[in-house]
């Protein structure tokens, strides 16, 4: 079945204008295409031009040069309260809505259907409703949204997002001032509005590891790139994340579908373990230590053999040690 993109960009230049006549590009000949049924989510450095990208989708600031294509039409072509049929947004900034009440906050979405001074019919009440539902936030519906947490306050953003019944939603850094579990609810509802919704999802954000997990494409922005794309799995084998951040200092472990810092290591160590829980933590503790876990071999090296959290056999220049927990292993490395 012949998919058709709900935005495509060909040899689109994005920057600024200045004064005299002179532009900033950011970057140029970016090829693209969104499609419905997709979280994307953007990866990159600051400074790379994540946000320029977004603002430039979202019609906040015009392309340099080259095409970029709503629903099969220029994006130029479109007016303002057309947009917002067409693109919902989700920004990272708190917004002054503490005086409103979740429905209320959700329901100013309806207004690209209502006009300003628009009445909400039964209609608008009930998809209001569903969006709400959608997100879980129901629950909350007549709370201020100075009494909602930063999780509930964002997925409040995202159910207005969805009752403008757009088919993009763009969303920047939407898990910046989460916790750990707010941010994975809130991957996990946008991935299950892109898949159950057949809404087209593009959100940047700096959460590796939940991109890893929830994208059905990666987006990876750098100065020195460009702009890559790919199912995560492709770009990890094809050594993309490796080039994502040019330092030296940190490197992308496939093994661990993470950064983590480049070490000069002082040892290398045999390590053994029963199970693949135990070497992550096991690796994990050496690491910290700059010791380099490696896979049994001859020789002469220190050898580890890890059986559980509280029996491990440690042999180093002929003797062998046995220790009970991994406190006692980092004093005999």
């Amino acid at each position: 079945m012949e998919r058709h993109p709900v935005i495509e960009a060909s040899d689109l230049c994005i920057g600024y204008k200045k004064k005299k006549r002179q532009v900033n590009k950011v970057h140029e000949h970016l090829q693209f295409a969104l499609f419905p049924g997709e979280l994307v989510c953007l990866l990159g450095p600051n400074g790379a031009g994540k946000s320029t990208l977004l603002r430039t989708i979202a019609s906040f600031q015009p392309p340099l040069d080259g095409q970029l294509s709503l629903a099969g039409q220029a994006i130029s072509a479109y007016s303002e309260r057309e947009l917002s049929r067409l693109i919902g947004i989700v920004l990272t900034d708190k917004t002054q809505t503490g005086g409103l009440t979740v429905q209320e906050l959700v329901a100013l979405g309806r207004q690209p259907h209502t006009g300003f001074f628009g009445r909400l019919k039964s209609r608008d009440h009930e998809i209001i409703h569903q969006a709400m539902e959608s997100v879980g936030i129901s629950f909350k519906a007549h709370q201020y949204m100075a009494e909602l947490s930063d999780g509930e306050r964002q997925k409040a953003m995202i159910a207005k997002a969805l009752v403008q019944e757009c088919p993009l939603i763009l969303l920047d850094e939407p898990t910046a001032f989460l916790d750990v579990t707010s941010r994975i609810e809130i991957m996990q509802l946008l991935h299950a509005i892109a898949r159950d919704q057949d809404k087209t999802v593009l959100m940047s954000t700096h959460d590796v590891e939940q991109a890893l997990i929830f994208s059905d494409r990666l987006w990876l922005l750098n100065r020195e790139g460009g702009l890559r794309q790919g199912v995560p799995e492709d770009l990890i084998f094809n050594r993309e994340m490796d080039r994502l951040f040019s330092r030296e200092s940190i490197t992308f472990d496939a093994g661990l579908g993470a950064y983590t810092p480049r070490a000069a290591w002082k040892q290398t160590i045999t390590v053994m373990a029963e199970n693949d829980t135990l070497l992550h933590w096991t690796l994990n503790a050496l690491h910290r230590r700059l010791y380099h876990g490696t896979t049994p071999q001859t020789g002469e090296l220190p050898q580890l053999h890890v059986h559980s959290a509280t029996n491990m056999t440690f042999r180093k220049e002929g003797k062998e040690v046995v220790l009970h927990s991994f406190a006692e292993l980092m004093q005999a490395l």
